[in-house]
């Protein structure tokens, strides 16, 4: 959500009041899937973690690219606006059926904000 919030907000002067937006909780059977959440790691390849916050996409989708090349269902990375893993997916390297839609909560984005 942190992710998103940045996005929105950053596409408009003033955050939209009547945006409705969902999160889902999905269940995932992924066989093949690359831890990528060691900042080390990341370090060696190639990836600033001093700009890590800002809109360089650059060298993070080359790793993506090649992670995904590679034939991985998944990769697991660190948000880069939040202390979380975002889990990306590869959905022409897996059966999407196995994703499954496990509950789906409207945003409430002013009362999230004011959470925050």
């Amino acid at each position: 959500m942190s992710e998103i919030h940045f996005h929105i907000s950053r596409q408009q002067s003033v955050f939209p009041s009547r945006l409705t937006s969902t999160a889902y909780r999905l269940r995932a059977q992924l066989g093949r899937t690359l831890d990528l959440t060691d900042k080390n790691l990341l370090v060696r390849l190639g990836v600033d973690l001093g700009r890590y916050t800002e809109i360089l996409y650059d060298r993070t989708q080359k790793i993506g690219e090649a992670v995904n090349f590679l034939g991985f269902e998944g990769m697991l990375v660190p948000n880069a606006r939040h202390e979380s893993t975002n889990l990306v997916v590869f959905p022409q390297n897996c059966d999407l059926d196995e994703l499954q839609e496990i509950e789906g909560t409207e945003i409430d984005w002013t009362a999230w904000r004011n959470s925050r």
